[in-house]
């Protein structure tokens, strides 16, 4: 991303371009009429294909990324088209962020994790429902608490089909969405000051839950959290990485000069490759606009 000159951050926000192109592409697709349901249907093809290969942290959390909000866009769509359609663009983008990850030869493969699945499943789910009474009591409307119950949901179904890695995951979205939505309750109810203190236990806690050798995932995660001056999204970007840490078996650190720790990840490469495709993305806009209306309409 030009203008940001620290590789993780660059890398963690690579996504965020590509998801805005293809919501312009998407927002000019409908407003000429086109239509878009064979769009819906190859992406959900091409995260449903994606899983049956999926072994790693990252490539995990963007596919269930994905197929949340590819869910959340259905859902969305009688009610507010714009939404849905930022959703279907997001979803786009999460699948290319997974393609990423799985190609990198870097991420960090789970290996069974049946047990932890089926302990973060029921976790969010309670945590999802104790969020929906106290948000009810309080007359709050939370989309995060809507996406929540969206994750939750797809981590059930995942479970019972013995899909232990993307219930897993879904469950790590969703148990972390619930917490953020009941974050959002704390900061309306007790303003900024509280805010920044819960900001910071949020952080203090994702911090202790790092393996010796954190995986690349955590640190993009973080590192999002350390960048926003938008609680809300510090807040759920702390409980993604704590989550995800939860997830992730701890492993033994490679000590390098001054403590640091070694991540073997090229995370400028990754994020150079995301903004490559959101140009492409960008000047397929540019001609999609220019065309004569007929034309397009004959797709």
């Amino acid at each position: 991303m030009r203008g940001v000159s620290d590789p993780v951050l660059r890398a963690a926000k690579a996504y965020q371009p590509l998801a805005e192109a293809e919501w312009a592409r998407l927002l000019v697709s409908y407003a000429l009429g086109l239509d878009l349901a064979g769009y819906v249907e190859g992406l959900a093809a091409n995260i449903t294909s994606s899983w049956s290969g999926a072994e790693g942290l990252a490539q995990a959390f963007y596919l269930a990324g994905a197929e949340e909000a590819l869910r959340l866009a259905q859902e969305l769509w009688e009610g507010d088209v714009e939404a849905s359609l930022y959703c279907l663009a997001l979803a786009h983008a999460y699948t290319v962020a997974a393609e990423a990850w799985a190609k990198s030869g870097s991420d960090l493969l789970l290996g069974e994790v049946g047990e932890r699945a089926g302990e973060l499943v029921a976790e969010a789910g309670h945590t999802w429902s104790y969020a929906s009474l106290i948000l009810g009591e309080m007359e709050l409307n939370s989309l995060r608490l809507r996406a929540a119950g969206v994750a939750y949901q797809l981590a059930k179904s995942a479970l019972a089909r013995g899909e232990a890695l993307r219930a897993l995951m879904h469950a790590v979205r969703g148990l972390s969405l619930a917490e953020a939505a009941l974050d959002e309750a704390v900061i309306k109810a007790a303003g900024a000051v509280k805010a920044e203190r819960l900001c910071n236990y949020a952080r203090k806690l994702a911090l202790r839950s790092l393996p010796r050798q954190p995986p690349a995932l955590l640190l993009l995660l973080l590192k999002l959290g350390e960048s926003s001056s938008d609680l809300p999204l510090k807040l759920l970007a702390y409980r993604y990485a704590y989550n995800a840490a939860r997830a992730a078996p701890a492993l033994p650190a490679r000590k390098l000069g001054g403590g640091e720790t070694a991540v073997s990840f090229s995370l400028e490469a990754w994020a150079s490759w995301l903004a490559a495709v959101a140009l492409a993305a960008f000047l397929a806009l540019c001609a999609l606009a220019a065309a004569p209306k007929r034309a397009l309409n004959k797709g």
